[in-house]
């Protein structure tokens, strides 16, 4: 009983620590997008389709 508990704690732990990996990953690819997002709103585009053609980019 004790080994089953103590697997399950690491088990716990590991998740914990992998959910805290994927949330970073995610955090981290989404900050060039989100700063994207940002200069639009700066340069008065609309965030939702704001310039969305083939030209040269800002």
């Amino acid at each position: 009983m004790h080994y089953a508990d103590a697997l399950r704690r690491e088990a716990s732990a590991a998740a914990e620590s992998l959910e805290e990996g994927l949330l970073a990953e995610l955090v981290r690819q989404s900050l060039p997008a989100l700063e994207e997002l940002r200069q639009r709103e700066r340069n008065g585009q609309s965030a939702a389709g704001g310039g969305g053609g083939m030209g040269p980019r800002r």
